[in-house]
């Protein structure tokens, strides 16, 4: 027997989608507030050298690895997500590299502003940076910065996120 367009079973298979669609966009919008944290610490760090790692001095120039795993490693920690990707995009004739990060289906970029006229890259499908750098590859190795370091330092509050 079908259900009713009113019964429970009919309504339930309605609301769930914009349930879904809710939460992926209150999830979108809670990692981009995490990552404007992120990158205001990052800003200050360049000074306070709370947390040391390639290029910190100089951010964003020259760390967007670094801080691509720094960002990821804080995103398992607090969001639990398992679909956390580093992306390396390559312009191959340059042999010029950037680094980015792919979380529940949005793309982040906390050094897109290292670039003219560019600002951090927060929640988005796709960009204009991303697709100047034509060949991309899924990083799974992440061993130039202490992944426990950076949770203690988040845990212990030095790191807000």
């Amino acid at each position: 027997m079908q259900a009713l367009p009113n019964s429970p079973p009919a309504r339930s298979a309605v609301i769930e989608p914009a349930e879904r669609f809710s939460e992926d966009v209150c999830l979108k919008a809670r990692i981009s507030q995490s990552a404007r944290l992120l990158i205001d610490f990052l800003t200050e760090n360049r000074v306070t050298e709370v947390v040391e790692f390639p290029f910190s001095h100089s951010y964003p120039r020259n760390c967007c690895e670094s801080v691509s795993i720094i960002f990821s490693y804080l995103l398992e920690d607090k969001y639990g997500l398992p679909d956390i990707t580093i992306i390396r995009g390559t312009k191959p004739r340059l042999q010029e590299h950037h680094f980015w990060v792919r979380a529940a289906g949005s793309l982040y970029d906390l050094t897109a502003h290292q670039f003219p006229e560019r600002r951090p890259i927060l929640g988005v499908e796709r960009h204009a940076l991303f697709a100047s750098f034509p060949e991309h590859r899924d990083i799974h190795v992440h061993g130039f910065v202490d992944r426990e370091e950076v949770l203690a330092l988040h845990r212990a509050g030095a790191i807000p996120f």
